[in-house]
């Protein structure tokens, strides 16, 4: 037990935003902190430890009472305070549809103004977050969700995934030009494809935006 939770603070210090993602359990990662706590023997592995409380839990309190029971100084000004911050991806993406029928008539009579010609384009959005998790093969391996590039596997595993249903993910037009009581796609989609165009990462708490990246 105890080899492992000193390795265990060791990559905890290196790597605390993937692993603290794994957990999905801060306040259990808390508890094994205050087993290592218990287990430290010299002034050096306090010293790590207080650091790593600050920089993953940003408990300053706690950093500050450790260091003061070793009788060790406060740790210098410029130690980086890196809560882990859970993100959340708004993933922007888009459809375009081809089908032979558009709101219940060949596209060359259909009035929307789009057909005949043009390919029909629908956009919207989901939200992901951190530690969501998906089936990212045939095999059906469970990955989760812990940056951009496993947001956009994310969006992208439901699409080619069985069980997809297009309808749940944009809003259909509702009126229809034709005079007639059919839906836009009710002879279907045609051929299609989705692209995703946009990834939103937000500070999961705030929901303030802290970058974009165009895909």
């Amino acid at each position: 037990m105890i080899i492992f939770i000193t390795f265990f603070v060791s990559t905890f210090t290196e790597q605390d935003q993937s692993l603290c993602q794994k957990l999905g359990d801060k306040e259990w990662a808390k508890k094994v902190y205050k087993k290592v706590e218990s287990k430290t023997k010299n002034s050096n592995e306090v010293n790590d430890l207080a650091k790593s409380l600050l920089e993953i839990f940003g408990d300053a309190e706690w950093s500050g009472k450790l260091l003061t029971s070793n009788n060790l100084p406060p740790l210098e000004k410029d130690v980086a305070v890196k809560k882990v911050i859970k993100k959340t991806y708004r993933v922007f993406y888009y459809f375009e549809f081809s089908p032979d029928k558009h709101f219940g008539v060949d596209r060359k009579k259909c009035k929307c103004g789009i057909c005949p010609k043009k390919i029909i384009r629908k956009e919207d959005d989901l939200y992901v977050s951190d530690g969501d998790s998906y089936n990212n093969d045939e095999d059906g391996n469970e990955s989760l969700v812990k940056d951009v590039d496993t947001a956009y596997d994310y969006l992208m595993s439901k699409y080619e995934g069985d069980n997809f249903d297009n309808y749940g993910y944009f809003d259909e037009e509702t009126n229809n030009p034709n005079g007639n009581d059919e839906s836009e796609f009710s002879d279907g989609f045609g051929d299609e494809e989705l692209n995703i165009f946009k990834i939103e990462v937000l500070d999961h708490e705030s929901e303030k935006i802290i970058e974009t990246h165009n895909m």
